[in-house]
Formats: structure tokens, sequence, C-alpha cells
């Protein structure tokens, strides 16, 4: 017993100090409270997938509406053809000036010129067209522009209509342009005035809590201001918590930022968001970003509006984990997560600002997305009009052509009377051949006699027939205008 109790004040010395270094090791090698395990994986993946077509669409470049080269092929044919029609023989001359021409030589301009400086290259394109023309065309064409074919009017409202039309679509392309809606994407993902992540996307110097924002604490004060806060809020590790792996947006993890205003490694967080979201969401096109950029509102404004934590409580974007309240640190504890909180105002969430101004990106895109489907309709329209005036001005040509020809024919009748000789002294030639039938015929009359040798000699009117075709076309077989003269 002595034995016993002589050793039991030794061990219990010793005892002693092997307890402490056991508390010392413990203290020493366990983890801080802050040091949890990362937020659950893929806890933000549903909400990430719809902000990354957004973060596919502001990295876009801006690009100005499509004229299609159609459109620029008929403007330039209505300016020439109005031109024509408006300045025929200012162009006349213009065309019939020697290339050597200097402006020295050129005569002084007229009072009523239409060819002013303003319209210079345009009445230069005009009179190369009309000098390129084929001769015959080119007289054709004016002929029908001086004529008072009641289609020349016609054909001018038609191209001025047409230039109209024309000018006004391509005036029109900034608003099928997607500068207006980067514009508001940009305030959207970086605050007003800015274009790309900085460090200045959070507010102060706290880190992620008062940055991302937390039930017990207060609202989000950074990720408030601007979606690109938000994204590294709901995605990036950081030194403490969502570490060493920070996979809640994707299975490739988002590398850490330090959540302040003076932290460094925002602008590589970023990046690697933006490789992500190129990886798997679409770059929605003009048309399609109206529906993009809505489907991203609705599923920020549902995930604000889901209850969340044990209370629970609205006003959280992201996943948490269940048993607190919200608190966006980035751990996977109750309540805990890689989210932002912004609050409630009793049973209804509070907004981030960023979200007014990303619902002024929807109105921006609709009113774009409007413009180039209108321009596809507008565009036919044009087209249609262009066949419209290329008809008009093929057949009022055509007209002004028959309309001169059949003047032509009735004004000179005698002309082929005149070819053969006159009539009476034609027809007294005949009278010597009565009662010759073989004289009659090789003179090339017309024997009435029939099979005898005495009988009348008259004029064979085919004969005549032919001799004027051939005195005026030149064709012996050209029947269409023989009738005319006989």
């Amino acid at each position: 017993m002595q034995q016993s109790r002589s050793r039991t004040p030794a061990c219990s010395k010793n005892c002693t100090l092997k307890a402490l270094f056991i508390t010392v090791a413990t203290l020493i090698l366990a983890p801080k409270t802050s040091d949890a395990a990362a937020a659950t994986a893929g806890s933000n993946s549903a909400v990430f997938q719809h902000l990354c077509t957004l973060v596919n669409a502001v990295t876009e470049v801006e690009k100005v509406g499509d004229v299609p080269a159609t459109v620029t092929q008929i403007h330039a044919i209505a300016e020439r053809t109005a031109l024509i029609f408006r300045a025929a023989k200012e162009l006349e001359e213009l065309a019939a000036q020697t290339p050597g021409t200097t402006k020295k030589e050129v005569a002084p301009k007229k009072p009523n010129t239409i060819c002013t400086e303003q319209l210079k290259d345009a009445c230069d394109k005009a009179a190369t067209y009309l000098k390129q023309m084929k001769t015959q065309d080119r007289q054709h064409l004016l002929a029908f522009v001086a004529s008072s074919n009641p289609a020349v009017q016609l054909v001018n409202e038609t191209a001025n209509s047409l230039l109209l039309k024309t000018t006004n679509f391509i005036a029109d392309t900034a608003k099928r342009s997607n500068k207006e809606v980067l514009k508001h994407l940009r305030t959207v993902f970086y605050s007003e005035g800015r274009d790309s992540v900085t460090n200045a996307i959070f507010a102060g110097a706290s880190g992620r809590n008062s940055e991302c924002g937390s039930q017990s604490g207060a609202a989000a004060t950074g990720a408030k201001n601007n979606l690109a806060a938000t994204l590294l809020c709901l995605c990036a590790g950081d030194s403490t918590n969502c570490q060493p792996s920070c996979q809640t947006c994707d299975n490739e993890a988002v590398p850490a930022v330090t959540f302040t205003t003076a932290g460094n490694y925002t602008t590589s967080a970023f990046e690697k968001i933006k490789t992500i979201c190129k990886r798997r969401a679409e770059t929605p096109t003009l048309s399609r970003l109206p529906q993009a950029i809505a489907a991203a509102i609705r599923a920020v404004t549902a995930d604000l509006a889901a209850p969340k934590g044990n209370n629970p409580d609205v006003g959280t974007i992201g996943g948490i984990t269940t048993g607190g309240r919200p608190d966006c640190d980035g751990s996977n504890t109750a309540g805990k997560g890689a989210c932002v909180y912004l609050g409630a105002n009793g049973n209804a969430p509070k907004k981030p600002t960023w979200l007014d101004e990303l619902t002024q990106a929807l109105l921006a895109a609709k009113t774009a997305a409007k413009a180039e489907l209108d321009s596809t309709a507008q565009a036919a329209h044009i087209e249609g009009i262009n066949t419209t005036l290329a008809l008009a001005l093929l057949n009022g040509i055509y007209q002004t052509q028959a309309n001169s020809r059949q003047q032509t024919h009735q004004e000179a009748p005698q002309h082929p009377r005149e070819h053969m000789a006159n009539s009476a002294k034609t027809q007294k030639e005949f009278e010597q051949h009565k009662d010759n039938k073989t004289a009659c015929t090789e003179a090339k009359c017309k024997w009435k006699g029939g099979d005898d040798e005495k009988g009348e000699c008259k004029v064979d009117k085919s004969k005549v027939k032919q001799q004027i075709n051939t005195a005026v076309t030149g064709d012996e077989t050209a029947g269409t205008t023989k009738d005319v003269y006989i």
C-alpha cells in the first residue's frame, strides 16, 4: 500500500504533464472554428447557369447592325435612277466630258443645277453608269425619261420611295446594335462608369462576411452593388473557409480572393469564372439576348424569394447549409454557405441594386432584337419594291419604243412608195403590158387575163408589200408592218 501511495503522487504529476502536452498539441493541430469545411460543392450551380449567359454576353464586343449586300446594291440603284429622272440633261453632259477635262474647262454651273457639291459623288456615279451603257440602251432610257409616258411618274416616285427606305435602313444600323445593351450590362457587372473587374467592386476592407452579408450581421455591402461581386461571393474561394477548393458553382474551382477593396486576385478569379461560363453556357445572339436576360432575372428573383435556413429567411442568393440562419462566410456549417444575403422587408426579399439595371438591359435588348427582326422584313420589302421599279422601268422603255415606231410608220407612209417610184409612173408602166401576158409577168406584175393572151396587167400587191418591208426594215420577211402601208 505504501508503495502504491508512493507511486500515486509521481503518477499524478506525470499524468498532469502528459495531459497538458496533449491539450497543447490538440490546440495546435485542431482546425480553428473559422477553418470549417468549404461550402457544399454545386450548391450554386442552378442560379450560376443563368448568370453565366450574362457573363458571356457582357464579354462580347460591340457589333453594329448588318446591312445586307442586296440592300446596299438596291440603294445605289435607287439613288442612280432617281438622279437620272431628276437631272437627265446634266448627267448626259457630265457623261460626255472626257476624262481629262479639268474644272476650269467645265462650263459654269447653271442656277438650277441639281448636281451640286453635296450630290457630286452620286452624280458622278450616275454619269459613269450612263456612259458605260450601250449606246442604244442609253438612247432608249433617256427617250423614256423625256417622254410624256405616264409610267415616268410611276418610276420616278418608286425610285424616290425606294431611296428613302434604303437610306433609313442603313441609318438604323445603330438600332440593331448591341451597344446600348452592353452599356447596361457593364453597369450591372462592374458598377457605373466601369467596364472591367477591379478591387473596387468590393465596398470595404472587412472581408467575406461583410461583402457577401449575413443575417446576424448586415446585408451584403459589395455584392448588392454589382453582379461581378455577387459571382465572386457565390463561386470564389478564400483563405479560411471556402478552401482549399471552392466548387460551389462548378466542378472547376474558382481561385481565392480577399473580399476587400485592398485585396488582390479578383481579376484572375473573375477570368476563371468567364472561362467556366464559356464552357457551360451559350453566348446569346442579339435575337436571343432578351430571353437570356429574362431567364436570369427570373432565376435570381425566385432564388431571393425562396425561404432558406431554419427560420426560414428570404433574401438570399445561393445555397446555405440547413440548421441555421443565412451567413455567407463560405463554409458549410449550419446556415452558412457561399452566398449573398440581402435581407428582407417583412416577407418581401430585398433585391440587389444591379437587378434594376439588369431590367434596363432587358428593355434595351428587346428593342435591339425587335429592330433586327424588323430589318429582315424591311429588307424583303425593299427587294420587292426594287422588283416593281425594274418592271416599271422596263415596261416604260418598251412602251416608249413602241410608240416611237408607230409614230414613225404613221408619219412617213410615202417613204416605201418613193423607194419604188411614184404610183402614177408605175401604173402607166403596167398599162403598157396590156394584152401582153409575157411582158406583164416579166415585169413582176399581176396578169388578170387568165390563160388568155389578152387581158389587163395590174400591180402585184404582195410584191409591193415585200418591197415596203425591205425599204423600212431591211428584212424581206418582216411581216408585222406590211399591212400598215397597204
